[in-house]
């Protein structure tokens, strides 16, 4: 008698086997194929016109074109510093021409009052005041004039040239001398000085020459 094999059954309670997981993607960030596909043939077209525009470029261009960079930034560079360059001269010769003028009024005001009146025993330490001023302001004379000529260009953009600087010196030079030997002259430091009228009008027409002078250099 033969005997016939019973089929082996498990039974699985529902009641423990695991939930099914809901996993909810967000709209924004859900990507299709159709959508890689797009995004990828759109950047290949990018770079492919990219690419002919680079080769459309002629051999040496590059090189060309990187100099030509470099040049309008260098000369924009040097341009910048030779402007401000300029400014800052322009702006220590003003300087210096308001220094130079206040010398020359202060030593017109000085010598014209001493000039003005005779030596007088009972304003003997007034006038010895004057005369130790007036070697000091002549030597402050010389000092600024020298700076003031020292301040004008050499030419170089964009203002005062060569000749002008050249002609300051001198006008600096010959104007302390003479206010030198005008304040300085007969019987300066003497007891037995008189009033000069002539000295005075001298004086008062060589600071008045210099004065137009250092106008014209004022911006």
């Amino acid at each position: 008698m033969c005997i016939e094999p019973r089929p082996f059954i498990v039974e699985v309670d529902q009641r423990v086997c695991p939930q099914p997981i809901d996993i909810n993607i967000p709209s924004h960030i859900e990507i299709s194929n159709l959508n890689q596909f797009e995004w990828v043939d759109s950047t290949s077209s990018a770079l492919s016109t990219i690419n002919n525009t680079l080769s459309s470029v002629p051999d040496g261009s590059y090189r060309l074109a990187l100099v030509s960079s470099l040049s309008s930034v260098i000369a924009a560079f040097v341009f910048n510093l030779l402007y401000w360059w300029a400014i800052d001269k322009r702006k220590k010769l003003n300087r210096s021409l308001k220094e130079y003028l206040t010398a020359i009024e202060s030593i017109e005001k000085t010598a014209t009052d001493y000039w003005l009146y005779p030596y007088s025993k009972r304003h003997k330490k007034k006038i010895k005041i004057q005369e130790i001023k007036l070697h000091h302001e002549i030597r402050l004379l010389e000092h600024y004039g020298d700076i003031v000529s020292k301040n004008i260009s050499w030419g170089l953009f964009p203002y005062p040239n060569n000749e002008q600087k050249k002609r300051m010196k001198e006008s600096a030079d010959d104007f302390s001398d003479e206010i030198y030997d005008l304040v300085t002259g007969d019987d300066f430091g003497s007891e037995q000085r008189k009033e000069n009228l002539k000295t005075v009008a001298l004086i008062v027409q060589q600071c008045t020459l210099m004065k137009i002078i250092i106008s014209g250099l004022k911006s």
